[in-house]
This record gives structure tokens, sequence and C-alpha cells, in this order.
């Protein structure tokens, strides 16, 4: 009795160890297949720019726009795109302002639309402006300048700047490799310290002792 006791109860330990491995192997499947879908969702929506610029999403997919800047000629191009950056998309409007902060004080740049033709009808996909003030500024690592523009009956606005990503050089509120072992070897100086104010104090207590 005492027998068919113990094969039971070996029995169930197994069907219980066997049901965790295949919870455990399933999310483990899980986790793997959601990190494959989420790195394939991504490259479908890496786009790259036709103009050799930098891409600013505008809307939930909607359209990018592409700036592209000169430094030769101090000029910045703005180009109006579809959502796949491959095809240029009209817009009835005269120029694309563009806000920023330089030096403190509030500026705004204004684009004026290339090849838009005449009429009330008139649009245009590329906008430009010459400014080596502007362009000098957009090359700062901390740049960052806002626009809108309508697209049909939709207002959109956008973000340009300078952002690190994962492989970037460095990004704010992280510490570098220089300032983490400054700080452990400020730490090592300040245990140093402390050890000698400790000698210190034994010789002391032995001096008087001796006394």
């Amino acid at each position: 009795m005492r027998s068919f006791a113990l094969l039971l109860s070996m029995f169930f330990v197994t069907a219980i160890l066997g049901c965790n491995s295949d919870d455990s192997e399933t999310k483990e499947f899980d986790l793997k297949k959601s990190k494959e879908i989420a790195k394939k969702h991504e490259e479908e929506h890496a786009h790259k720019a036709p103009h050799g610029g930098e891409l600013v999403e505008l809307g939930d997919h909607e359209y990018n726009a592409e700036f592209v800047v000169n430094h030769d000629e101090h000029k910045l191009t703005v180009y109006v795109l579809d959502a796949h950056a491959e095809n240029a998309v009209a817009i009835e409007q005269k120029e694309i302002v563009l806000s920023a902060v330089i030096n403190d004080k509030e500026a705004d740049f204004k684009l004026a639309a290339v090849d838009s033709g005449d009429g009330q009808n008139a649009k245009a996909s590329q906008f430009e402006i010459v400014d080596e003030e502007l362009v000098h500024y957009l090359d700062e690592e901390d740049a960052d300048a806002d626009f809108s523009l309508k697209i049909g009956d939709k207002e959109y606005s956008g973000e340009f700047g300078h952002h690190h990503d994962e492989d970037g050089e460095h990004k704010h509120g992280e510490k570098d490799d220089d300032d983490e072992g400054h700080g452990k070897d400020h730490k090592d100086n300040d245990d140093d310290d402390d050890h000698k104010k400790n000698d210190a104090s034994d010789s002391k207590s032995n001096e008087k002792k001796d006394e």
C-alpha cells in the first residue's frame, strides 16, 4: 500500500514539473516571437530619405518631411513626401515656417515654395531657405526646431533635431565610462582617507595607553 502511495506521489510531481516546463518553453517561444514581430515592424517602417537628408514623420505614419542641409550654400531644403518617403506630396502653401530658439531668442525662418506654379491652386512639395545662422544652428547637438504644414484639410506639426539612437555617441541622463571610472577612483580615494584617519586614531589611543 505504501509503495502504491509513493508511486502515485511521484507521478503527480512528475506531471507538475512537466507542466511547468511546458509553460516555460511556451513563454520563451512567445517572447522570441514577439521580438521577431517587433523587429519586422520596425524594418517595414524604416524608410530611406530619397535626397539623402533626415526624415521627420508627420501624423501616424501618414506623411514625411525630409530635411536636407547644404552647408556650402547655407541652404535648407524641405521635401514633403508620402508615408513611405517614396513620392512627393504637393501642398497648397507658399511657405513653411520653421521656429527655433537661437542664443536664447525665438526666431522664425520662412522656407519659400519652389516651382509651385501660378494661380490660386498652385502647389509645391519642395521648400527652401538660404540662411547661414539657421544652417549653423541645425548642426549643433541640441538643435531643435518646430514646424507645421497643411496637407489637404489636415494640419501636421513636426520637430527637427539631432536625437541619438541606441548606437549614438551619448544620451543625456546617461553616464559615460570615463565618468563612472572617475567616480570609482574618487570613491577609492575616499576609502584611503578613511583608513588613514582610522590609523591615526588608533595611534593616538595607543600613545595615551602608554602614558
